[in-house]
Protein backbone atom coordinates (compact mmCIF):
# COMPACT_ATOMS: atom_id res chain seq x y z
CA UNK A 1 0.00 0.00 0.00
CA UNK A 2 2.57 1.79 0.71
CA UNK A 3 4.28 1.87 -2.49
CA UNK A 4 1.12 3.13 -4.17
CA UNK A 5 0.84 6.49 -2.17
CA UNK A 6 5.00 6.95 -3.21
CA UNK A 7 5.98 9.57 -5.52
CA UNK A 8 8.96 8.31 -6.99
CA UNK A 9 7.87 8.19 -10.17
CA UNK A 10 7.42 12.04 -10.40
CA UNK A 11 11.20 12.87 -8.33
CA UNK A 12 12.39 10.32 -11.38
CA UNK A 13 10.69 12.42 -13.83
CA UNK A 14 11.87 15.56 -12.89
CA UNK A 15 15.45 14.11 -11.73
CA UNK A 16 15.62 14.74 -7.85
CA UNK A 17 15.21 10.64 -7.11
CA UNK A 18 17.71 11.39 -4.67
CA UNK A 19 14.34 13.54 -2.59
CA UNK A 20 12.12 10.13 -2.42
CA UNK A 21 15.63 8.07 -1.81
CA UNK A 22 16.23 9.90 1.30
CA UNK A 23 13.04 9.81 2.99
CA UNK A 24 12.57 6.07 1.90
CA UNK A 25 16.06 5.37 3.89
CA UNK A 26 15.67 7.44 6.71
CA UNK A 27 12.08 6.13 7.38
CA UNK A 28 13.61 2.62 6.93
CA UNK A 29 16.66 3.54 9.17
CA UNK A 30 14.19 4.88 11.92
CA UNK A 31 12.24 1.18 11.72
CA UNK A 32 14.84 -0.82 11.99
CA UNK A 33 15.24 -0.49 15.50
CA UNK A 34 11.72 -0.80 16.36
CA UNK A 35 12.01 -4.00 14.48
CA UNK A 36 14.99 -5.58 16.52
CA UNK A 37 13.37 -3.83 19.88
CA UNK A 38 9.58 -5.58 19.14
CA UNK A 39 10.27 -8.62 17.34
CA UNK A 40 11.88 -11.68 19.40
CA UNK A 41 10.25 -14.74 18.18
CA UNK A 42 8.93 -16.15 15.44
CA UNK A 43 5.39 -15.64 16.04
CA UNK A 44 5.91 -11.99 15.81
CA UNK A 45 5.99 -12.39 11.90
CA UNK A 46 3.25 -9.87 11.72
CA UNK A 47 4.40 -7.51 14.24
CA UNK A 48 7.17 -7.15 11.93
CA UNK A 49 5.58 -7.29 8.77
CA UNK A 50 3.27 -4.41 10.41
CA UNK A 51 6.16 -2.32 11.09
CA UNK A 52 7.68 -2.52 7.77
CA UNK A 53 4.26 -2.21 5.94
CA UNK A 54 3.85 1.10 7.98
CA UNK A 55 7.27 2.54 7.06
CA UNK A 56 6.40 2.27 3.71
CA UNK A 57 3.31 4.12 3.97
CA UNK A 58 4.51 6.60 6.15
CA UNK A 59 7.47 7.17 3.16
CA UNK A 60 5.06 7.49 0.77
CA UNK A 61 2.55 9.75 2.75
CA UNK A 62 6.27 11.78 3.31
CA UNK A 63 6.83 11.67 -0.37
CA UNK A 64 3.35 12.72 -1.09
CA UNK A 65 3.10 15.75 1.18
CA UNK A 66 6.71 17.18 -0.29
CA UNK A 67 5.40 16.42 -4.22
CA UNK A 68 2.44 19.05 -2.96
CA UNK A 69 4.66 21.33 -1.32
CA UNK A 70 6.51 20.97 -4.73
CA UNK A 71 6.18 24.97 -6.17
CA UNK A 72 7.08 23.41 -9.62
CA UNK A 73 3.68 20.62 -9.62
CA UNK A 74 -0.13 22.02 -9.24
CA UNK A 75 -2.35 19.05 -10.21
CA UNK A 76 -4.86 19.92 -12.13
CA UNK A 77 -7.82 16.59 -12.66
CA UNK A 78 -7.57 15.41 -15.93
CA UNK A 79 -10.75 15.44 -18.44
CA UNK A 80 -12.78 11.90 -18.91
CA UNK A 81 -11.42 11.92 -22.40
CA UNK A 82 -7.95 12.76 -21.59
CA UNK A 83 -8.38 9.58 -19.05
CA UNK A 84 -9.86 7.13 -21.59
CA UNK A 85 -6.76 7.98 -24.27
CA UNK A 86 -4.41 7.72 -21.89
CA UNK A 87 -5.75 4.09 -20.71
CA UNK A 88 -6.05 3.09 -24.72
CA UNK A 89 -2.82 4.18 -25.18
CA UNK A 90 -0.99 2.16 -22.00
CA UNK A 91 -3.18 -1.20 -22.88
CA UNK A 92 0.05 -2.48 -25.15
CA UNK A 93 2.64 -1.71 -22.39
CA UNK A 94 -0.01 -3.62 -19.61
CA UNK A 95 -0.79 -6.99 -22.20
CA UNK A 96 3.15 -6.59 -22.28
CA UNK A 97 3.75 -6.43 -18.60
CA UNK A 98 0.83 -9.20 -17.76
CA UNK A 99 2.49 -11.47 -20.41
CA UNK A 100 5.98 -11.37 -19.10
CA UNK A 101 4.75 -11.84 -15.07
CA UNK A 102 2.51 -14.54 -16.50
CA UNK A 103 5.65 -16.25 -18.18
CA UNK A 104 7.80 -15.79 -15.72
CA UNK A 105 5.03 -17.08 -12.93
CA UNK A 106 4.22 -19.93 -14.86
CA UNK A 107 7.28 -21.12 -15.78
CA UNK A 108 8.39 -23.18 -12.94
CA UNK A 109 4.82 -24.47 -12.64
CA UNK A 110 5.20 -26.01 -15.76
CA UNK A 111 8.12 -27.25 -15.52
CA UNK A 112 7.23 -29.33 -13.04
CA UNK A 113 4.59 -31.05 -14.99
CA UNK A 114 7.90 -32.42 -16.94
CA UNK A 115 10.88 -32.30 -14.98
CA UNK A 116 11.82 -33.97 -11.54
CA UNK A 117 11.80 -31.49 -7.62
CA UNK A 118 15.53 -30.74 -8.00
CA UNK A 119 15.16 -29.86 -11.65
CA UNK A 120 12.48 -27.11 -10.57
CA UNK A 121 14.58 -26.03 -7.97
CA UNK A 122 17.66 -24.93 -9.63
CA UNK A 123 15.25 -23.33 -11.95
CA UNK A 124 14.27 -21.71 -9.54
CA UNK A 125 17.78 -20.98 -8.19
CA UNK A 126 19.07 -19.81 -11.61
CA UNK A 127 15.59 -17.47 -12.20
CA UNK A 128 16.22 -15.89 -8.64
CA UNK A 129 19.86 -14.99 -9.63
CA UNK A 130 19.05 -13.61 -13.23
CA UNK A 131 16.50 -11.37 -11.25
CA UNK A 132 19.00 -10.16 -8.57
CA UNK A 133 21.48 -9.78 -11.51
CA UNK A 134 19.25 -7.77 -13.90
CA UNK A 135 18.20 -5.27 -10.72
CA UNK A 136 21.65 -3.86 -10.65
CA UNK A 137 20.62 -2.39 -13.85
CA UNK A 138 17.53 -0.96 -12.54
CA UNK A 139 18.91 2.46 -10.77
CA UNK A 140 20.88 2.86 -13.95
CA UNK A 141 17.55 2.52 -16.28
CA UNK A 142 15.79 4.65 -13.50
CA UNK A 143 18.53 7.53 -13.84
CA UNK A 144 18.54 7.24 -17.83
CA UNK A 145 14.74 7.66 -18.45
CA UNK A 146 14.29 11.12 -18.07
CA UNK A 147 17.34 11.79 -19.82
CA UNK A 148 16.50 9.71 -23.08
CA UNK A 149 12.70 11.48 -22.80
CA UNK A 150 14.28 15.07 -23.13
CA UNK A 151 16.55 13.80 -25.41
CA UNK A 152 13.70 12.33 -27.68
CA UNK A 153 12.34 15.69 -27.52
CA UNK A 154 15.06 18.11 -28.74
CA UNK A 155 16.43 15.50 -31.03
CA UNK A 156 16.31 11.55 -32.21
CA UNK A 157 19.59 11.28 -33.46
CA UNK A 158 21.08 12.41 -30.18
CA UNK A 159 18.60 10.28 -28.49
CA UNK A 160 19.61 7.59 -30.41
CA UNK A 161 22.78 7.99 -29.52
CA UNK A 162 22.30 8.02 -25.79
CA UNK A 163 20.50 4.38 -26.24
CA UNK A 164 23.02 2.62 -27.95
CA UNK A 165 25.85 3.96 -25.27
CA UNK A 166 23.31 3.04 -22.76
CA UNK A 167 22.79 -0.26 -24.57
CA UNK A 168 26.87 -1.09 -25.29
CA UNK A 169 26.97 -0.18 -20.80
CA UNK A 170 24.60 -2.29 -19.76
CA UNK A 171 26.05 -5.37 -22.13
CA UNK A 172 29.25 -5.22 -20.88
CA UNK A 173 27.91 -4.98 -17.03
CA UNK A 174 25.76 -7.93 -18.04
CA UNK A 175 28.58 -9.80 -19.28
CA UNK A 176 30.85 -9.09 -16.01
Amino acid sequence: LGAVFSPAWYFQGVERLHVALCVDIIVRAIALPVVILMVSEPDDLFIAVAITAVAQLVSGLIGGLWLLKDSATRWTPPTPAALLATLKEGIPLFFSSSAVSLYTASSSLFLGFTSSRDQVGYFGLAQKLVGAACSVLTPFNQLLYPQVSRAVRASGATAGRLVRHALVIQGFTGLA
